[in-house]
């Protein structure tokens, strides 16, 4: 059995069962398909993570996607698709078998130049040689124009790294001054689209920063740690983006974060800044429990406050129901 006819479950069920769906030889599209007329296993279940990655069910889009030397393409039709998620209007201004324009915006942006495919692009660049060029020229050549248009102006909504669109519109409400927002409970931001230091976040949502005599005495903690607990700290903070501590935007969340992570490595140190204080010691005679404001910084952990995740909801369900 070759690397190409071998496959190892991913443990991902949405996955597993676009993989186990379209594997049959009657089933497969052609470009999972080798010379010799053997599924390429790994190319297949590599493209159904990848829309997985990017929360694209992989079943129905499986046949949408293609690989080439390990690197994951997508057809014209779920490019427009993925772009519309993240905002993007795309439009076809001209289509015949001879040229097609097409634009393209950022709502509510102004239109980007317009950008054009021609026959005679399509010649040099040796795409005529498809049976589907002497076909159907119009839709292949539109479909090469969306394409261009979305490597020059909108390569990031192909690899999930912007906000879905139905959230744009929620961050500056029309008719309102930046920093007012109609939902007093703010819009929702999805995960993906916030970068680690908040910079994807509009200012006006964003989690205070922290003050400088908290920074200042943060990284005197830091700085008096041995080199064992200073692994130790490295090792927590690198794989869930801590921001530095020094050069980056470090807010108030991330200082009683690392507040407690130096406390548990290297126990508590006195004096504290009024600041940390303030924000994590409550008065103490504040009332407790679950809907409760809590009366210490550790409070405000779930399991503190009485919350069980077996009885949670999930935070996120696959096409069918089921939480991943």
């Amino acid at each position: 059995m070759t690397d190409l006819q071998r496959w190892t479950p991913t443990g991902i069920d949405t996955v597993d069962r676009a993989v186990a769906t379209w594997r049959p030889t009657t089933m497969v599209p052609a470009q999972y398909l080798d010379k010799q007329g053997h599924v390429k296993l790994a190319d297949l279940q590599l493209a159904g993570m990848w829309l997985y990655a990017l929360d694209v069910p992989p079943t129905p889009n499986l046949p949408q996607v293609y690989i080439i030397h390990g690197r994951v393409g997508i057809m014209a039709e779920l490019q427009r698709a993925l772009i519309a998620r993240a905002g993007y209007d795309l439009e076809i201004v001209e289509t015949t078998a001879e040229r097609a324009v097409v634009r393209i915006r950022r709502h509510p942006d102004s239109w980007k130049p317009d950008v054009v495919v021609t026959w005679a692009d399509a010649v040099r660049a040796g795409w005529t040689t498809s049976p589907n060029y002497q076909k159907i020229p119009d839709r292949m050549l539109a479909a090469r124009a969306c394409t261009k248009a979305i490597s020059l102006y909108a390569p990031g909504a192909l690899t999930g790294v912007v906000a879905p669109a139905n959230n744009i519109a929620q961050l500056e409400p029309a008719g309102e001054a930046p920093g007012e927002v109609a939902n007093p409970a703010g819009p929702s931001i999805p995960a993906r689209s916030i970068a680690p230091d908040g910079s994807t976040i509009p200012e006006h949502l964003r989690e205070p920063e922290v003050d400088e005599p908290v920074r200042a005495w943060l990284i005197e903690r830091v700085d008096t740690l041995t080199e064992t607990d200073r692994d130790t700290l490295a090792a927590i903070v690198h794989p869930i983006q801590v921001p530095n501590l020094r050069s980056h935007r470090f807010t108030q969340a991330h200082a009683m974060l690392l507040d407690r992570l130096l406390n548990e490595i290297s126990g508590p140190v006195s004096p504290r800044p009024s600041a940390v204080d303030a924000a994590a010691h409550p008065p103490a005679a504040a009332p407790t429990g679950p809907d409760q404001p809590p009366t210490h910084l550790y409070d405000n952990m779930p399991e503190a406050r009485g919350y069980d995740d077996d009885l949670q909801p999930a935070s996120y369900e696959d096409p069918d129901g089921a939480p991943f």
